[in-house]
């Protein structure tokens, strides 16, 4: 799947739509916390961990103690959201979601490479 957004290429391999699902959740989770509305705050970190679940599946051995353990800490907290700080621990999630999406290495590169050339 590819978008523009202002000039920029944004690619989503099938491993990481999953991903971007869990991220949508956990950004909800996270405001849903802050508003002090813990029930729908839960519900998508539910969510968030179905989404994880899939993408566990996809990538298979790979990563799949990594997502098992995030899988774990969500659960967690999913259990004591009212405690001080929960949003914040969201965020954290939402980072460590982040960080898990596939780059495409040299791509910068190769625009650089075509800029030379032009020139």
């Amino acid at each position: 799947v590819d978008a523009q957004a202002k000039g920029i290429t944004i690619r989503v391999d099938k491993e990481d739509h999953p991903l971007v699902a869990a991220q949508s959740a956990l950004r909800l989770a996270e405001r849903q916390a802050e508003e002090k509305k813990y029930k729908g705050a839960k519900l998508n970190l539910q969510q968030a961990n179905i989404h994880l679940e899939t993408y566990r599946t996809l990538i298979g051995k790979s990563e799949s103690t990594e997502t098992e353990k995030l899988k774990d800490e969500i659960e967690k907290l999913s259990e004591k959201l009212q405690k001080e700080g929960s949003a914040k621990e969201i965020r954290g999630f939402w980072h460590t979601v982040t960080s898990k999406f596939h780059s495409e290495t040299n791509e910068a590169q190769k625009s650089s490479d075509a800029d030379t050339e032009e020139n």
